[in-house]
């Protein structure tokens, strides 16, 4: 069950193919889309080459969702500071945008997590935001799939939060509770690798 710190009214974002502007003024494209992968086929990598390359240390999932036995296709950004990783669709009860599960991981720029997440809450109370508790402490801006503010209702799930400098975002599916499950595994993992 997810643990909710604090919650807006359940509206969500569309959650059509995101973009976050970087410190640069480039634009990195971020989760979200449609069943189809919005990443060109030229960045198509293998895991160990993404783990090889990018700039930050990347940490894959460990949960039936979300592992490296069901991994079905990794994208290294160009410029090496982001890397998207796809896992099989989930099979929602309701249609959603985005049926596969994808984790996102990127370097962080947006200063302190919570206040931007905050921020973000404030810039749009309609959104349905949501922060939660994930494990050693970290907080996560989550969103629900389906939500009233999203025309067709087919958003899907949605959280991010800040591991140790990395951004990480995972979403697809309609299964908020299940998103939390495979960010936890990220952090449980990034702490037996620090603690390695």
């Amino acid at each position: 069950m997810v643990s909710v710190v604090m919650a807006s009214t359940v509206v969500a974002l569309s959650l059509a193919h995101c973009h976050e502007e970087r410190d640069d003024g480039s634009e990195t494209a971020v989760a979200g889309g449609s069943d189809t992968p919005p990443y060109p086929d030229e960045w198509k990598t293998t895991l160990e080459e993404a783990t090889s390359k990018a700039s930050f240390p990347l940490v894959l999932p460990d949960v039936p969702l979300a592992n490296g036995q069901n991994l079905t296709a990794v994208y290294l950004y160009p410029d090496r500071v982001a890397v998207a990783m796809l896992f099989p669709p989930s099979e929602p009860e309701k249609a959603v945008r985005q049926r596969f599960i994808e984790v996102w991981q990127g370097v962080w720029g947006g200063g302190d997590p919570l206040a931007r997440f905050e921020m973000d809450i404030a810039d749009d109370p309609e959104a349905g935001y949501v922060l939660l508790d994930l494990d050693e402490g970290i907080t996560a801006l989550g969103v629900n799939a389906h939500s009233p503010s999203d025309d067709d209702r087919a958003n899907p799930a949605f959280l991010r939060f800040v591991l140790r400098g990395v951004d990480v975002q995972v979403s697809g599916g309609e299964d908020l509770d299940a998103l939390v499950e495979v960010a936890n595994s990220i952090i449980d993992a990034a702490s037996a690798e620090a603690a390695a």
